[in-house]
């Protein structure tokens, strides 16, 4: 990895992160409307970031844990309350055919 990709690729966290904050401040608000603005951003974000990481270029075992790393971190507690709920979408069952 360059040092620019690496320097790009804290950026991006660092951006997450204070999307993330910001996120956190929003969710006791009433109307949802920057919630949904921030949580659109973040989604983006994290999209770049793993397209980085999963890149020909970057594509390893090691950038493919750390793409995991930042699943389970910026989306942990979603994904404990999206997993009792039940989907029937091409999604779920990909999920289904994983386990």
């Amino acid at each position: 990895m360059k040092k620019s990709e690496y320097y790009q690729l804290l950026d991006l966290l660092k951006e997450i992160k204070g999307v993330d904050k910001m996120i956190k401040l929003h969710k006791a608000d009433d109307s949802n409307f920057m919630l949904d603005q921030y949580k659109a951003k973040k989604q983006k974000l994290v999209s770049n970031f793993i397209d980085q990481l999963a890149s020909p270029l970057l594509i390893s075992t090691k950038s493919i844990h750390t793409i995991k790393m930042a699943i389970d971190r910026f989306y942990g507690e979603e994904m404990k309350s999206y997993d009792q709920q039940t989907n029937n979408d091409e999604l779920a069952k990909l999920e289904l055919a994983l386990v």
